[in-house]
């Protein structure tokens, strides 16, 4: 179980950010991309720096965590690193519909 949840995880995260980066460039507000990385062993950081190359910084970042410290702690971690004024945390499994951050923002 534990190979096929890195494996899904793995296959998640391009997915999500392959939706979430079109979108958020059609928004009017600044953003950041921040996806924290809880001591995982799979290729997480590797996914997000290719990210990194193509979109830069100023859009995506990668925080690896030197260790598991459970999903509030990664989430912790990631906000407390956050620059914005409003912060939306999501999952990359897309269970949200990032199209949905209108709603909220409303």
């Amino acid at each position: 179980k534990q190979w096929y949840q890195r494996r899904v995880r793995g296959q998640r995260l391009p997915k999500f950010l392959d939706v979430l980066i079109p979108y958020l460039k059609t928004v009017s507000y600044s953003y950041e991309i921040i996806v924290v990385d809880d001591g995982s062993k799979d290729k997480t950081v590797d996914v997000v720096q290719s990210y990194v190359r193509t979109h830069g910084t100023d859009m995506i970042r990668c925080m690896k965590l030197p260790s598991n410290r459970g999903k509030g702690g990664a989430v912790r971690q990631g906000v407390l690193s956050s620059r914005g004024a409003e912060i939306l945390f999501a999952d990359a499994d897309g269970a949200t519909d990032i199209i949905d951050l209108g709603k909220v923002r409303a």
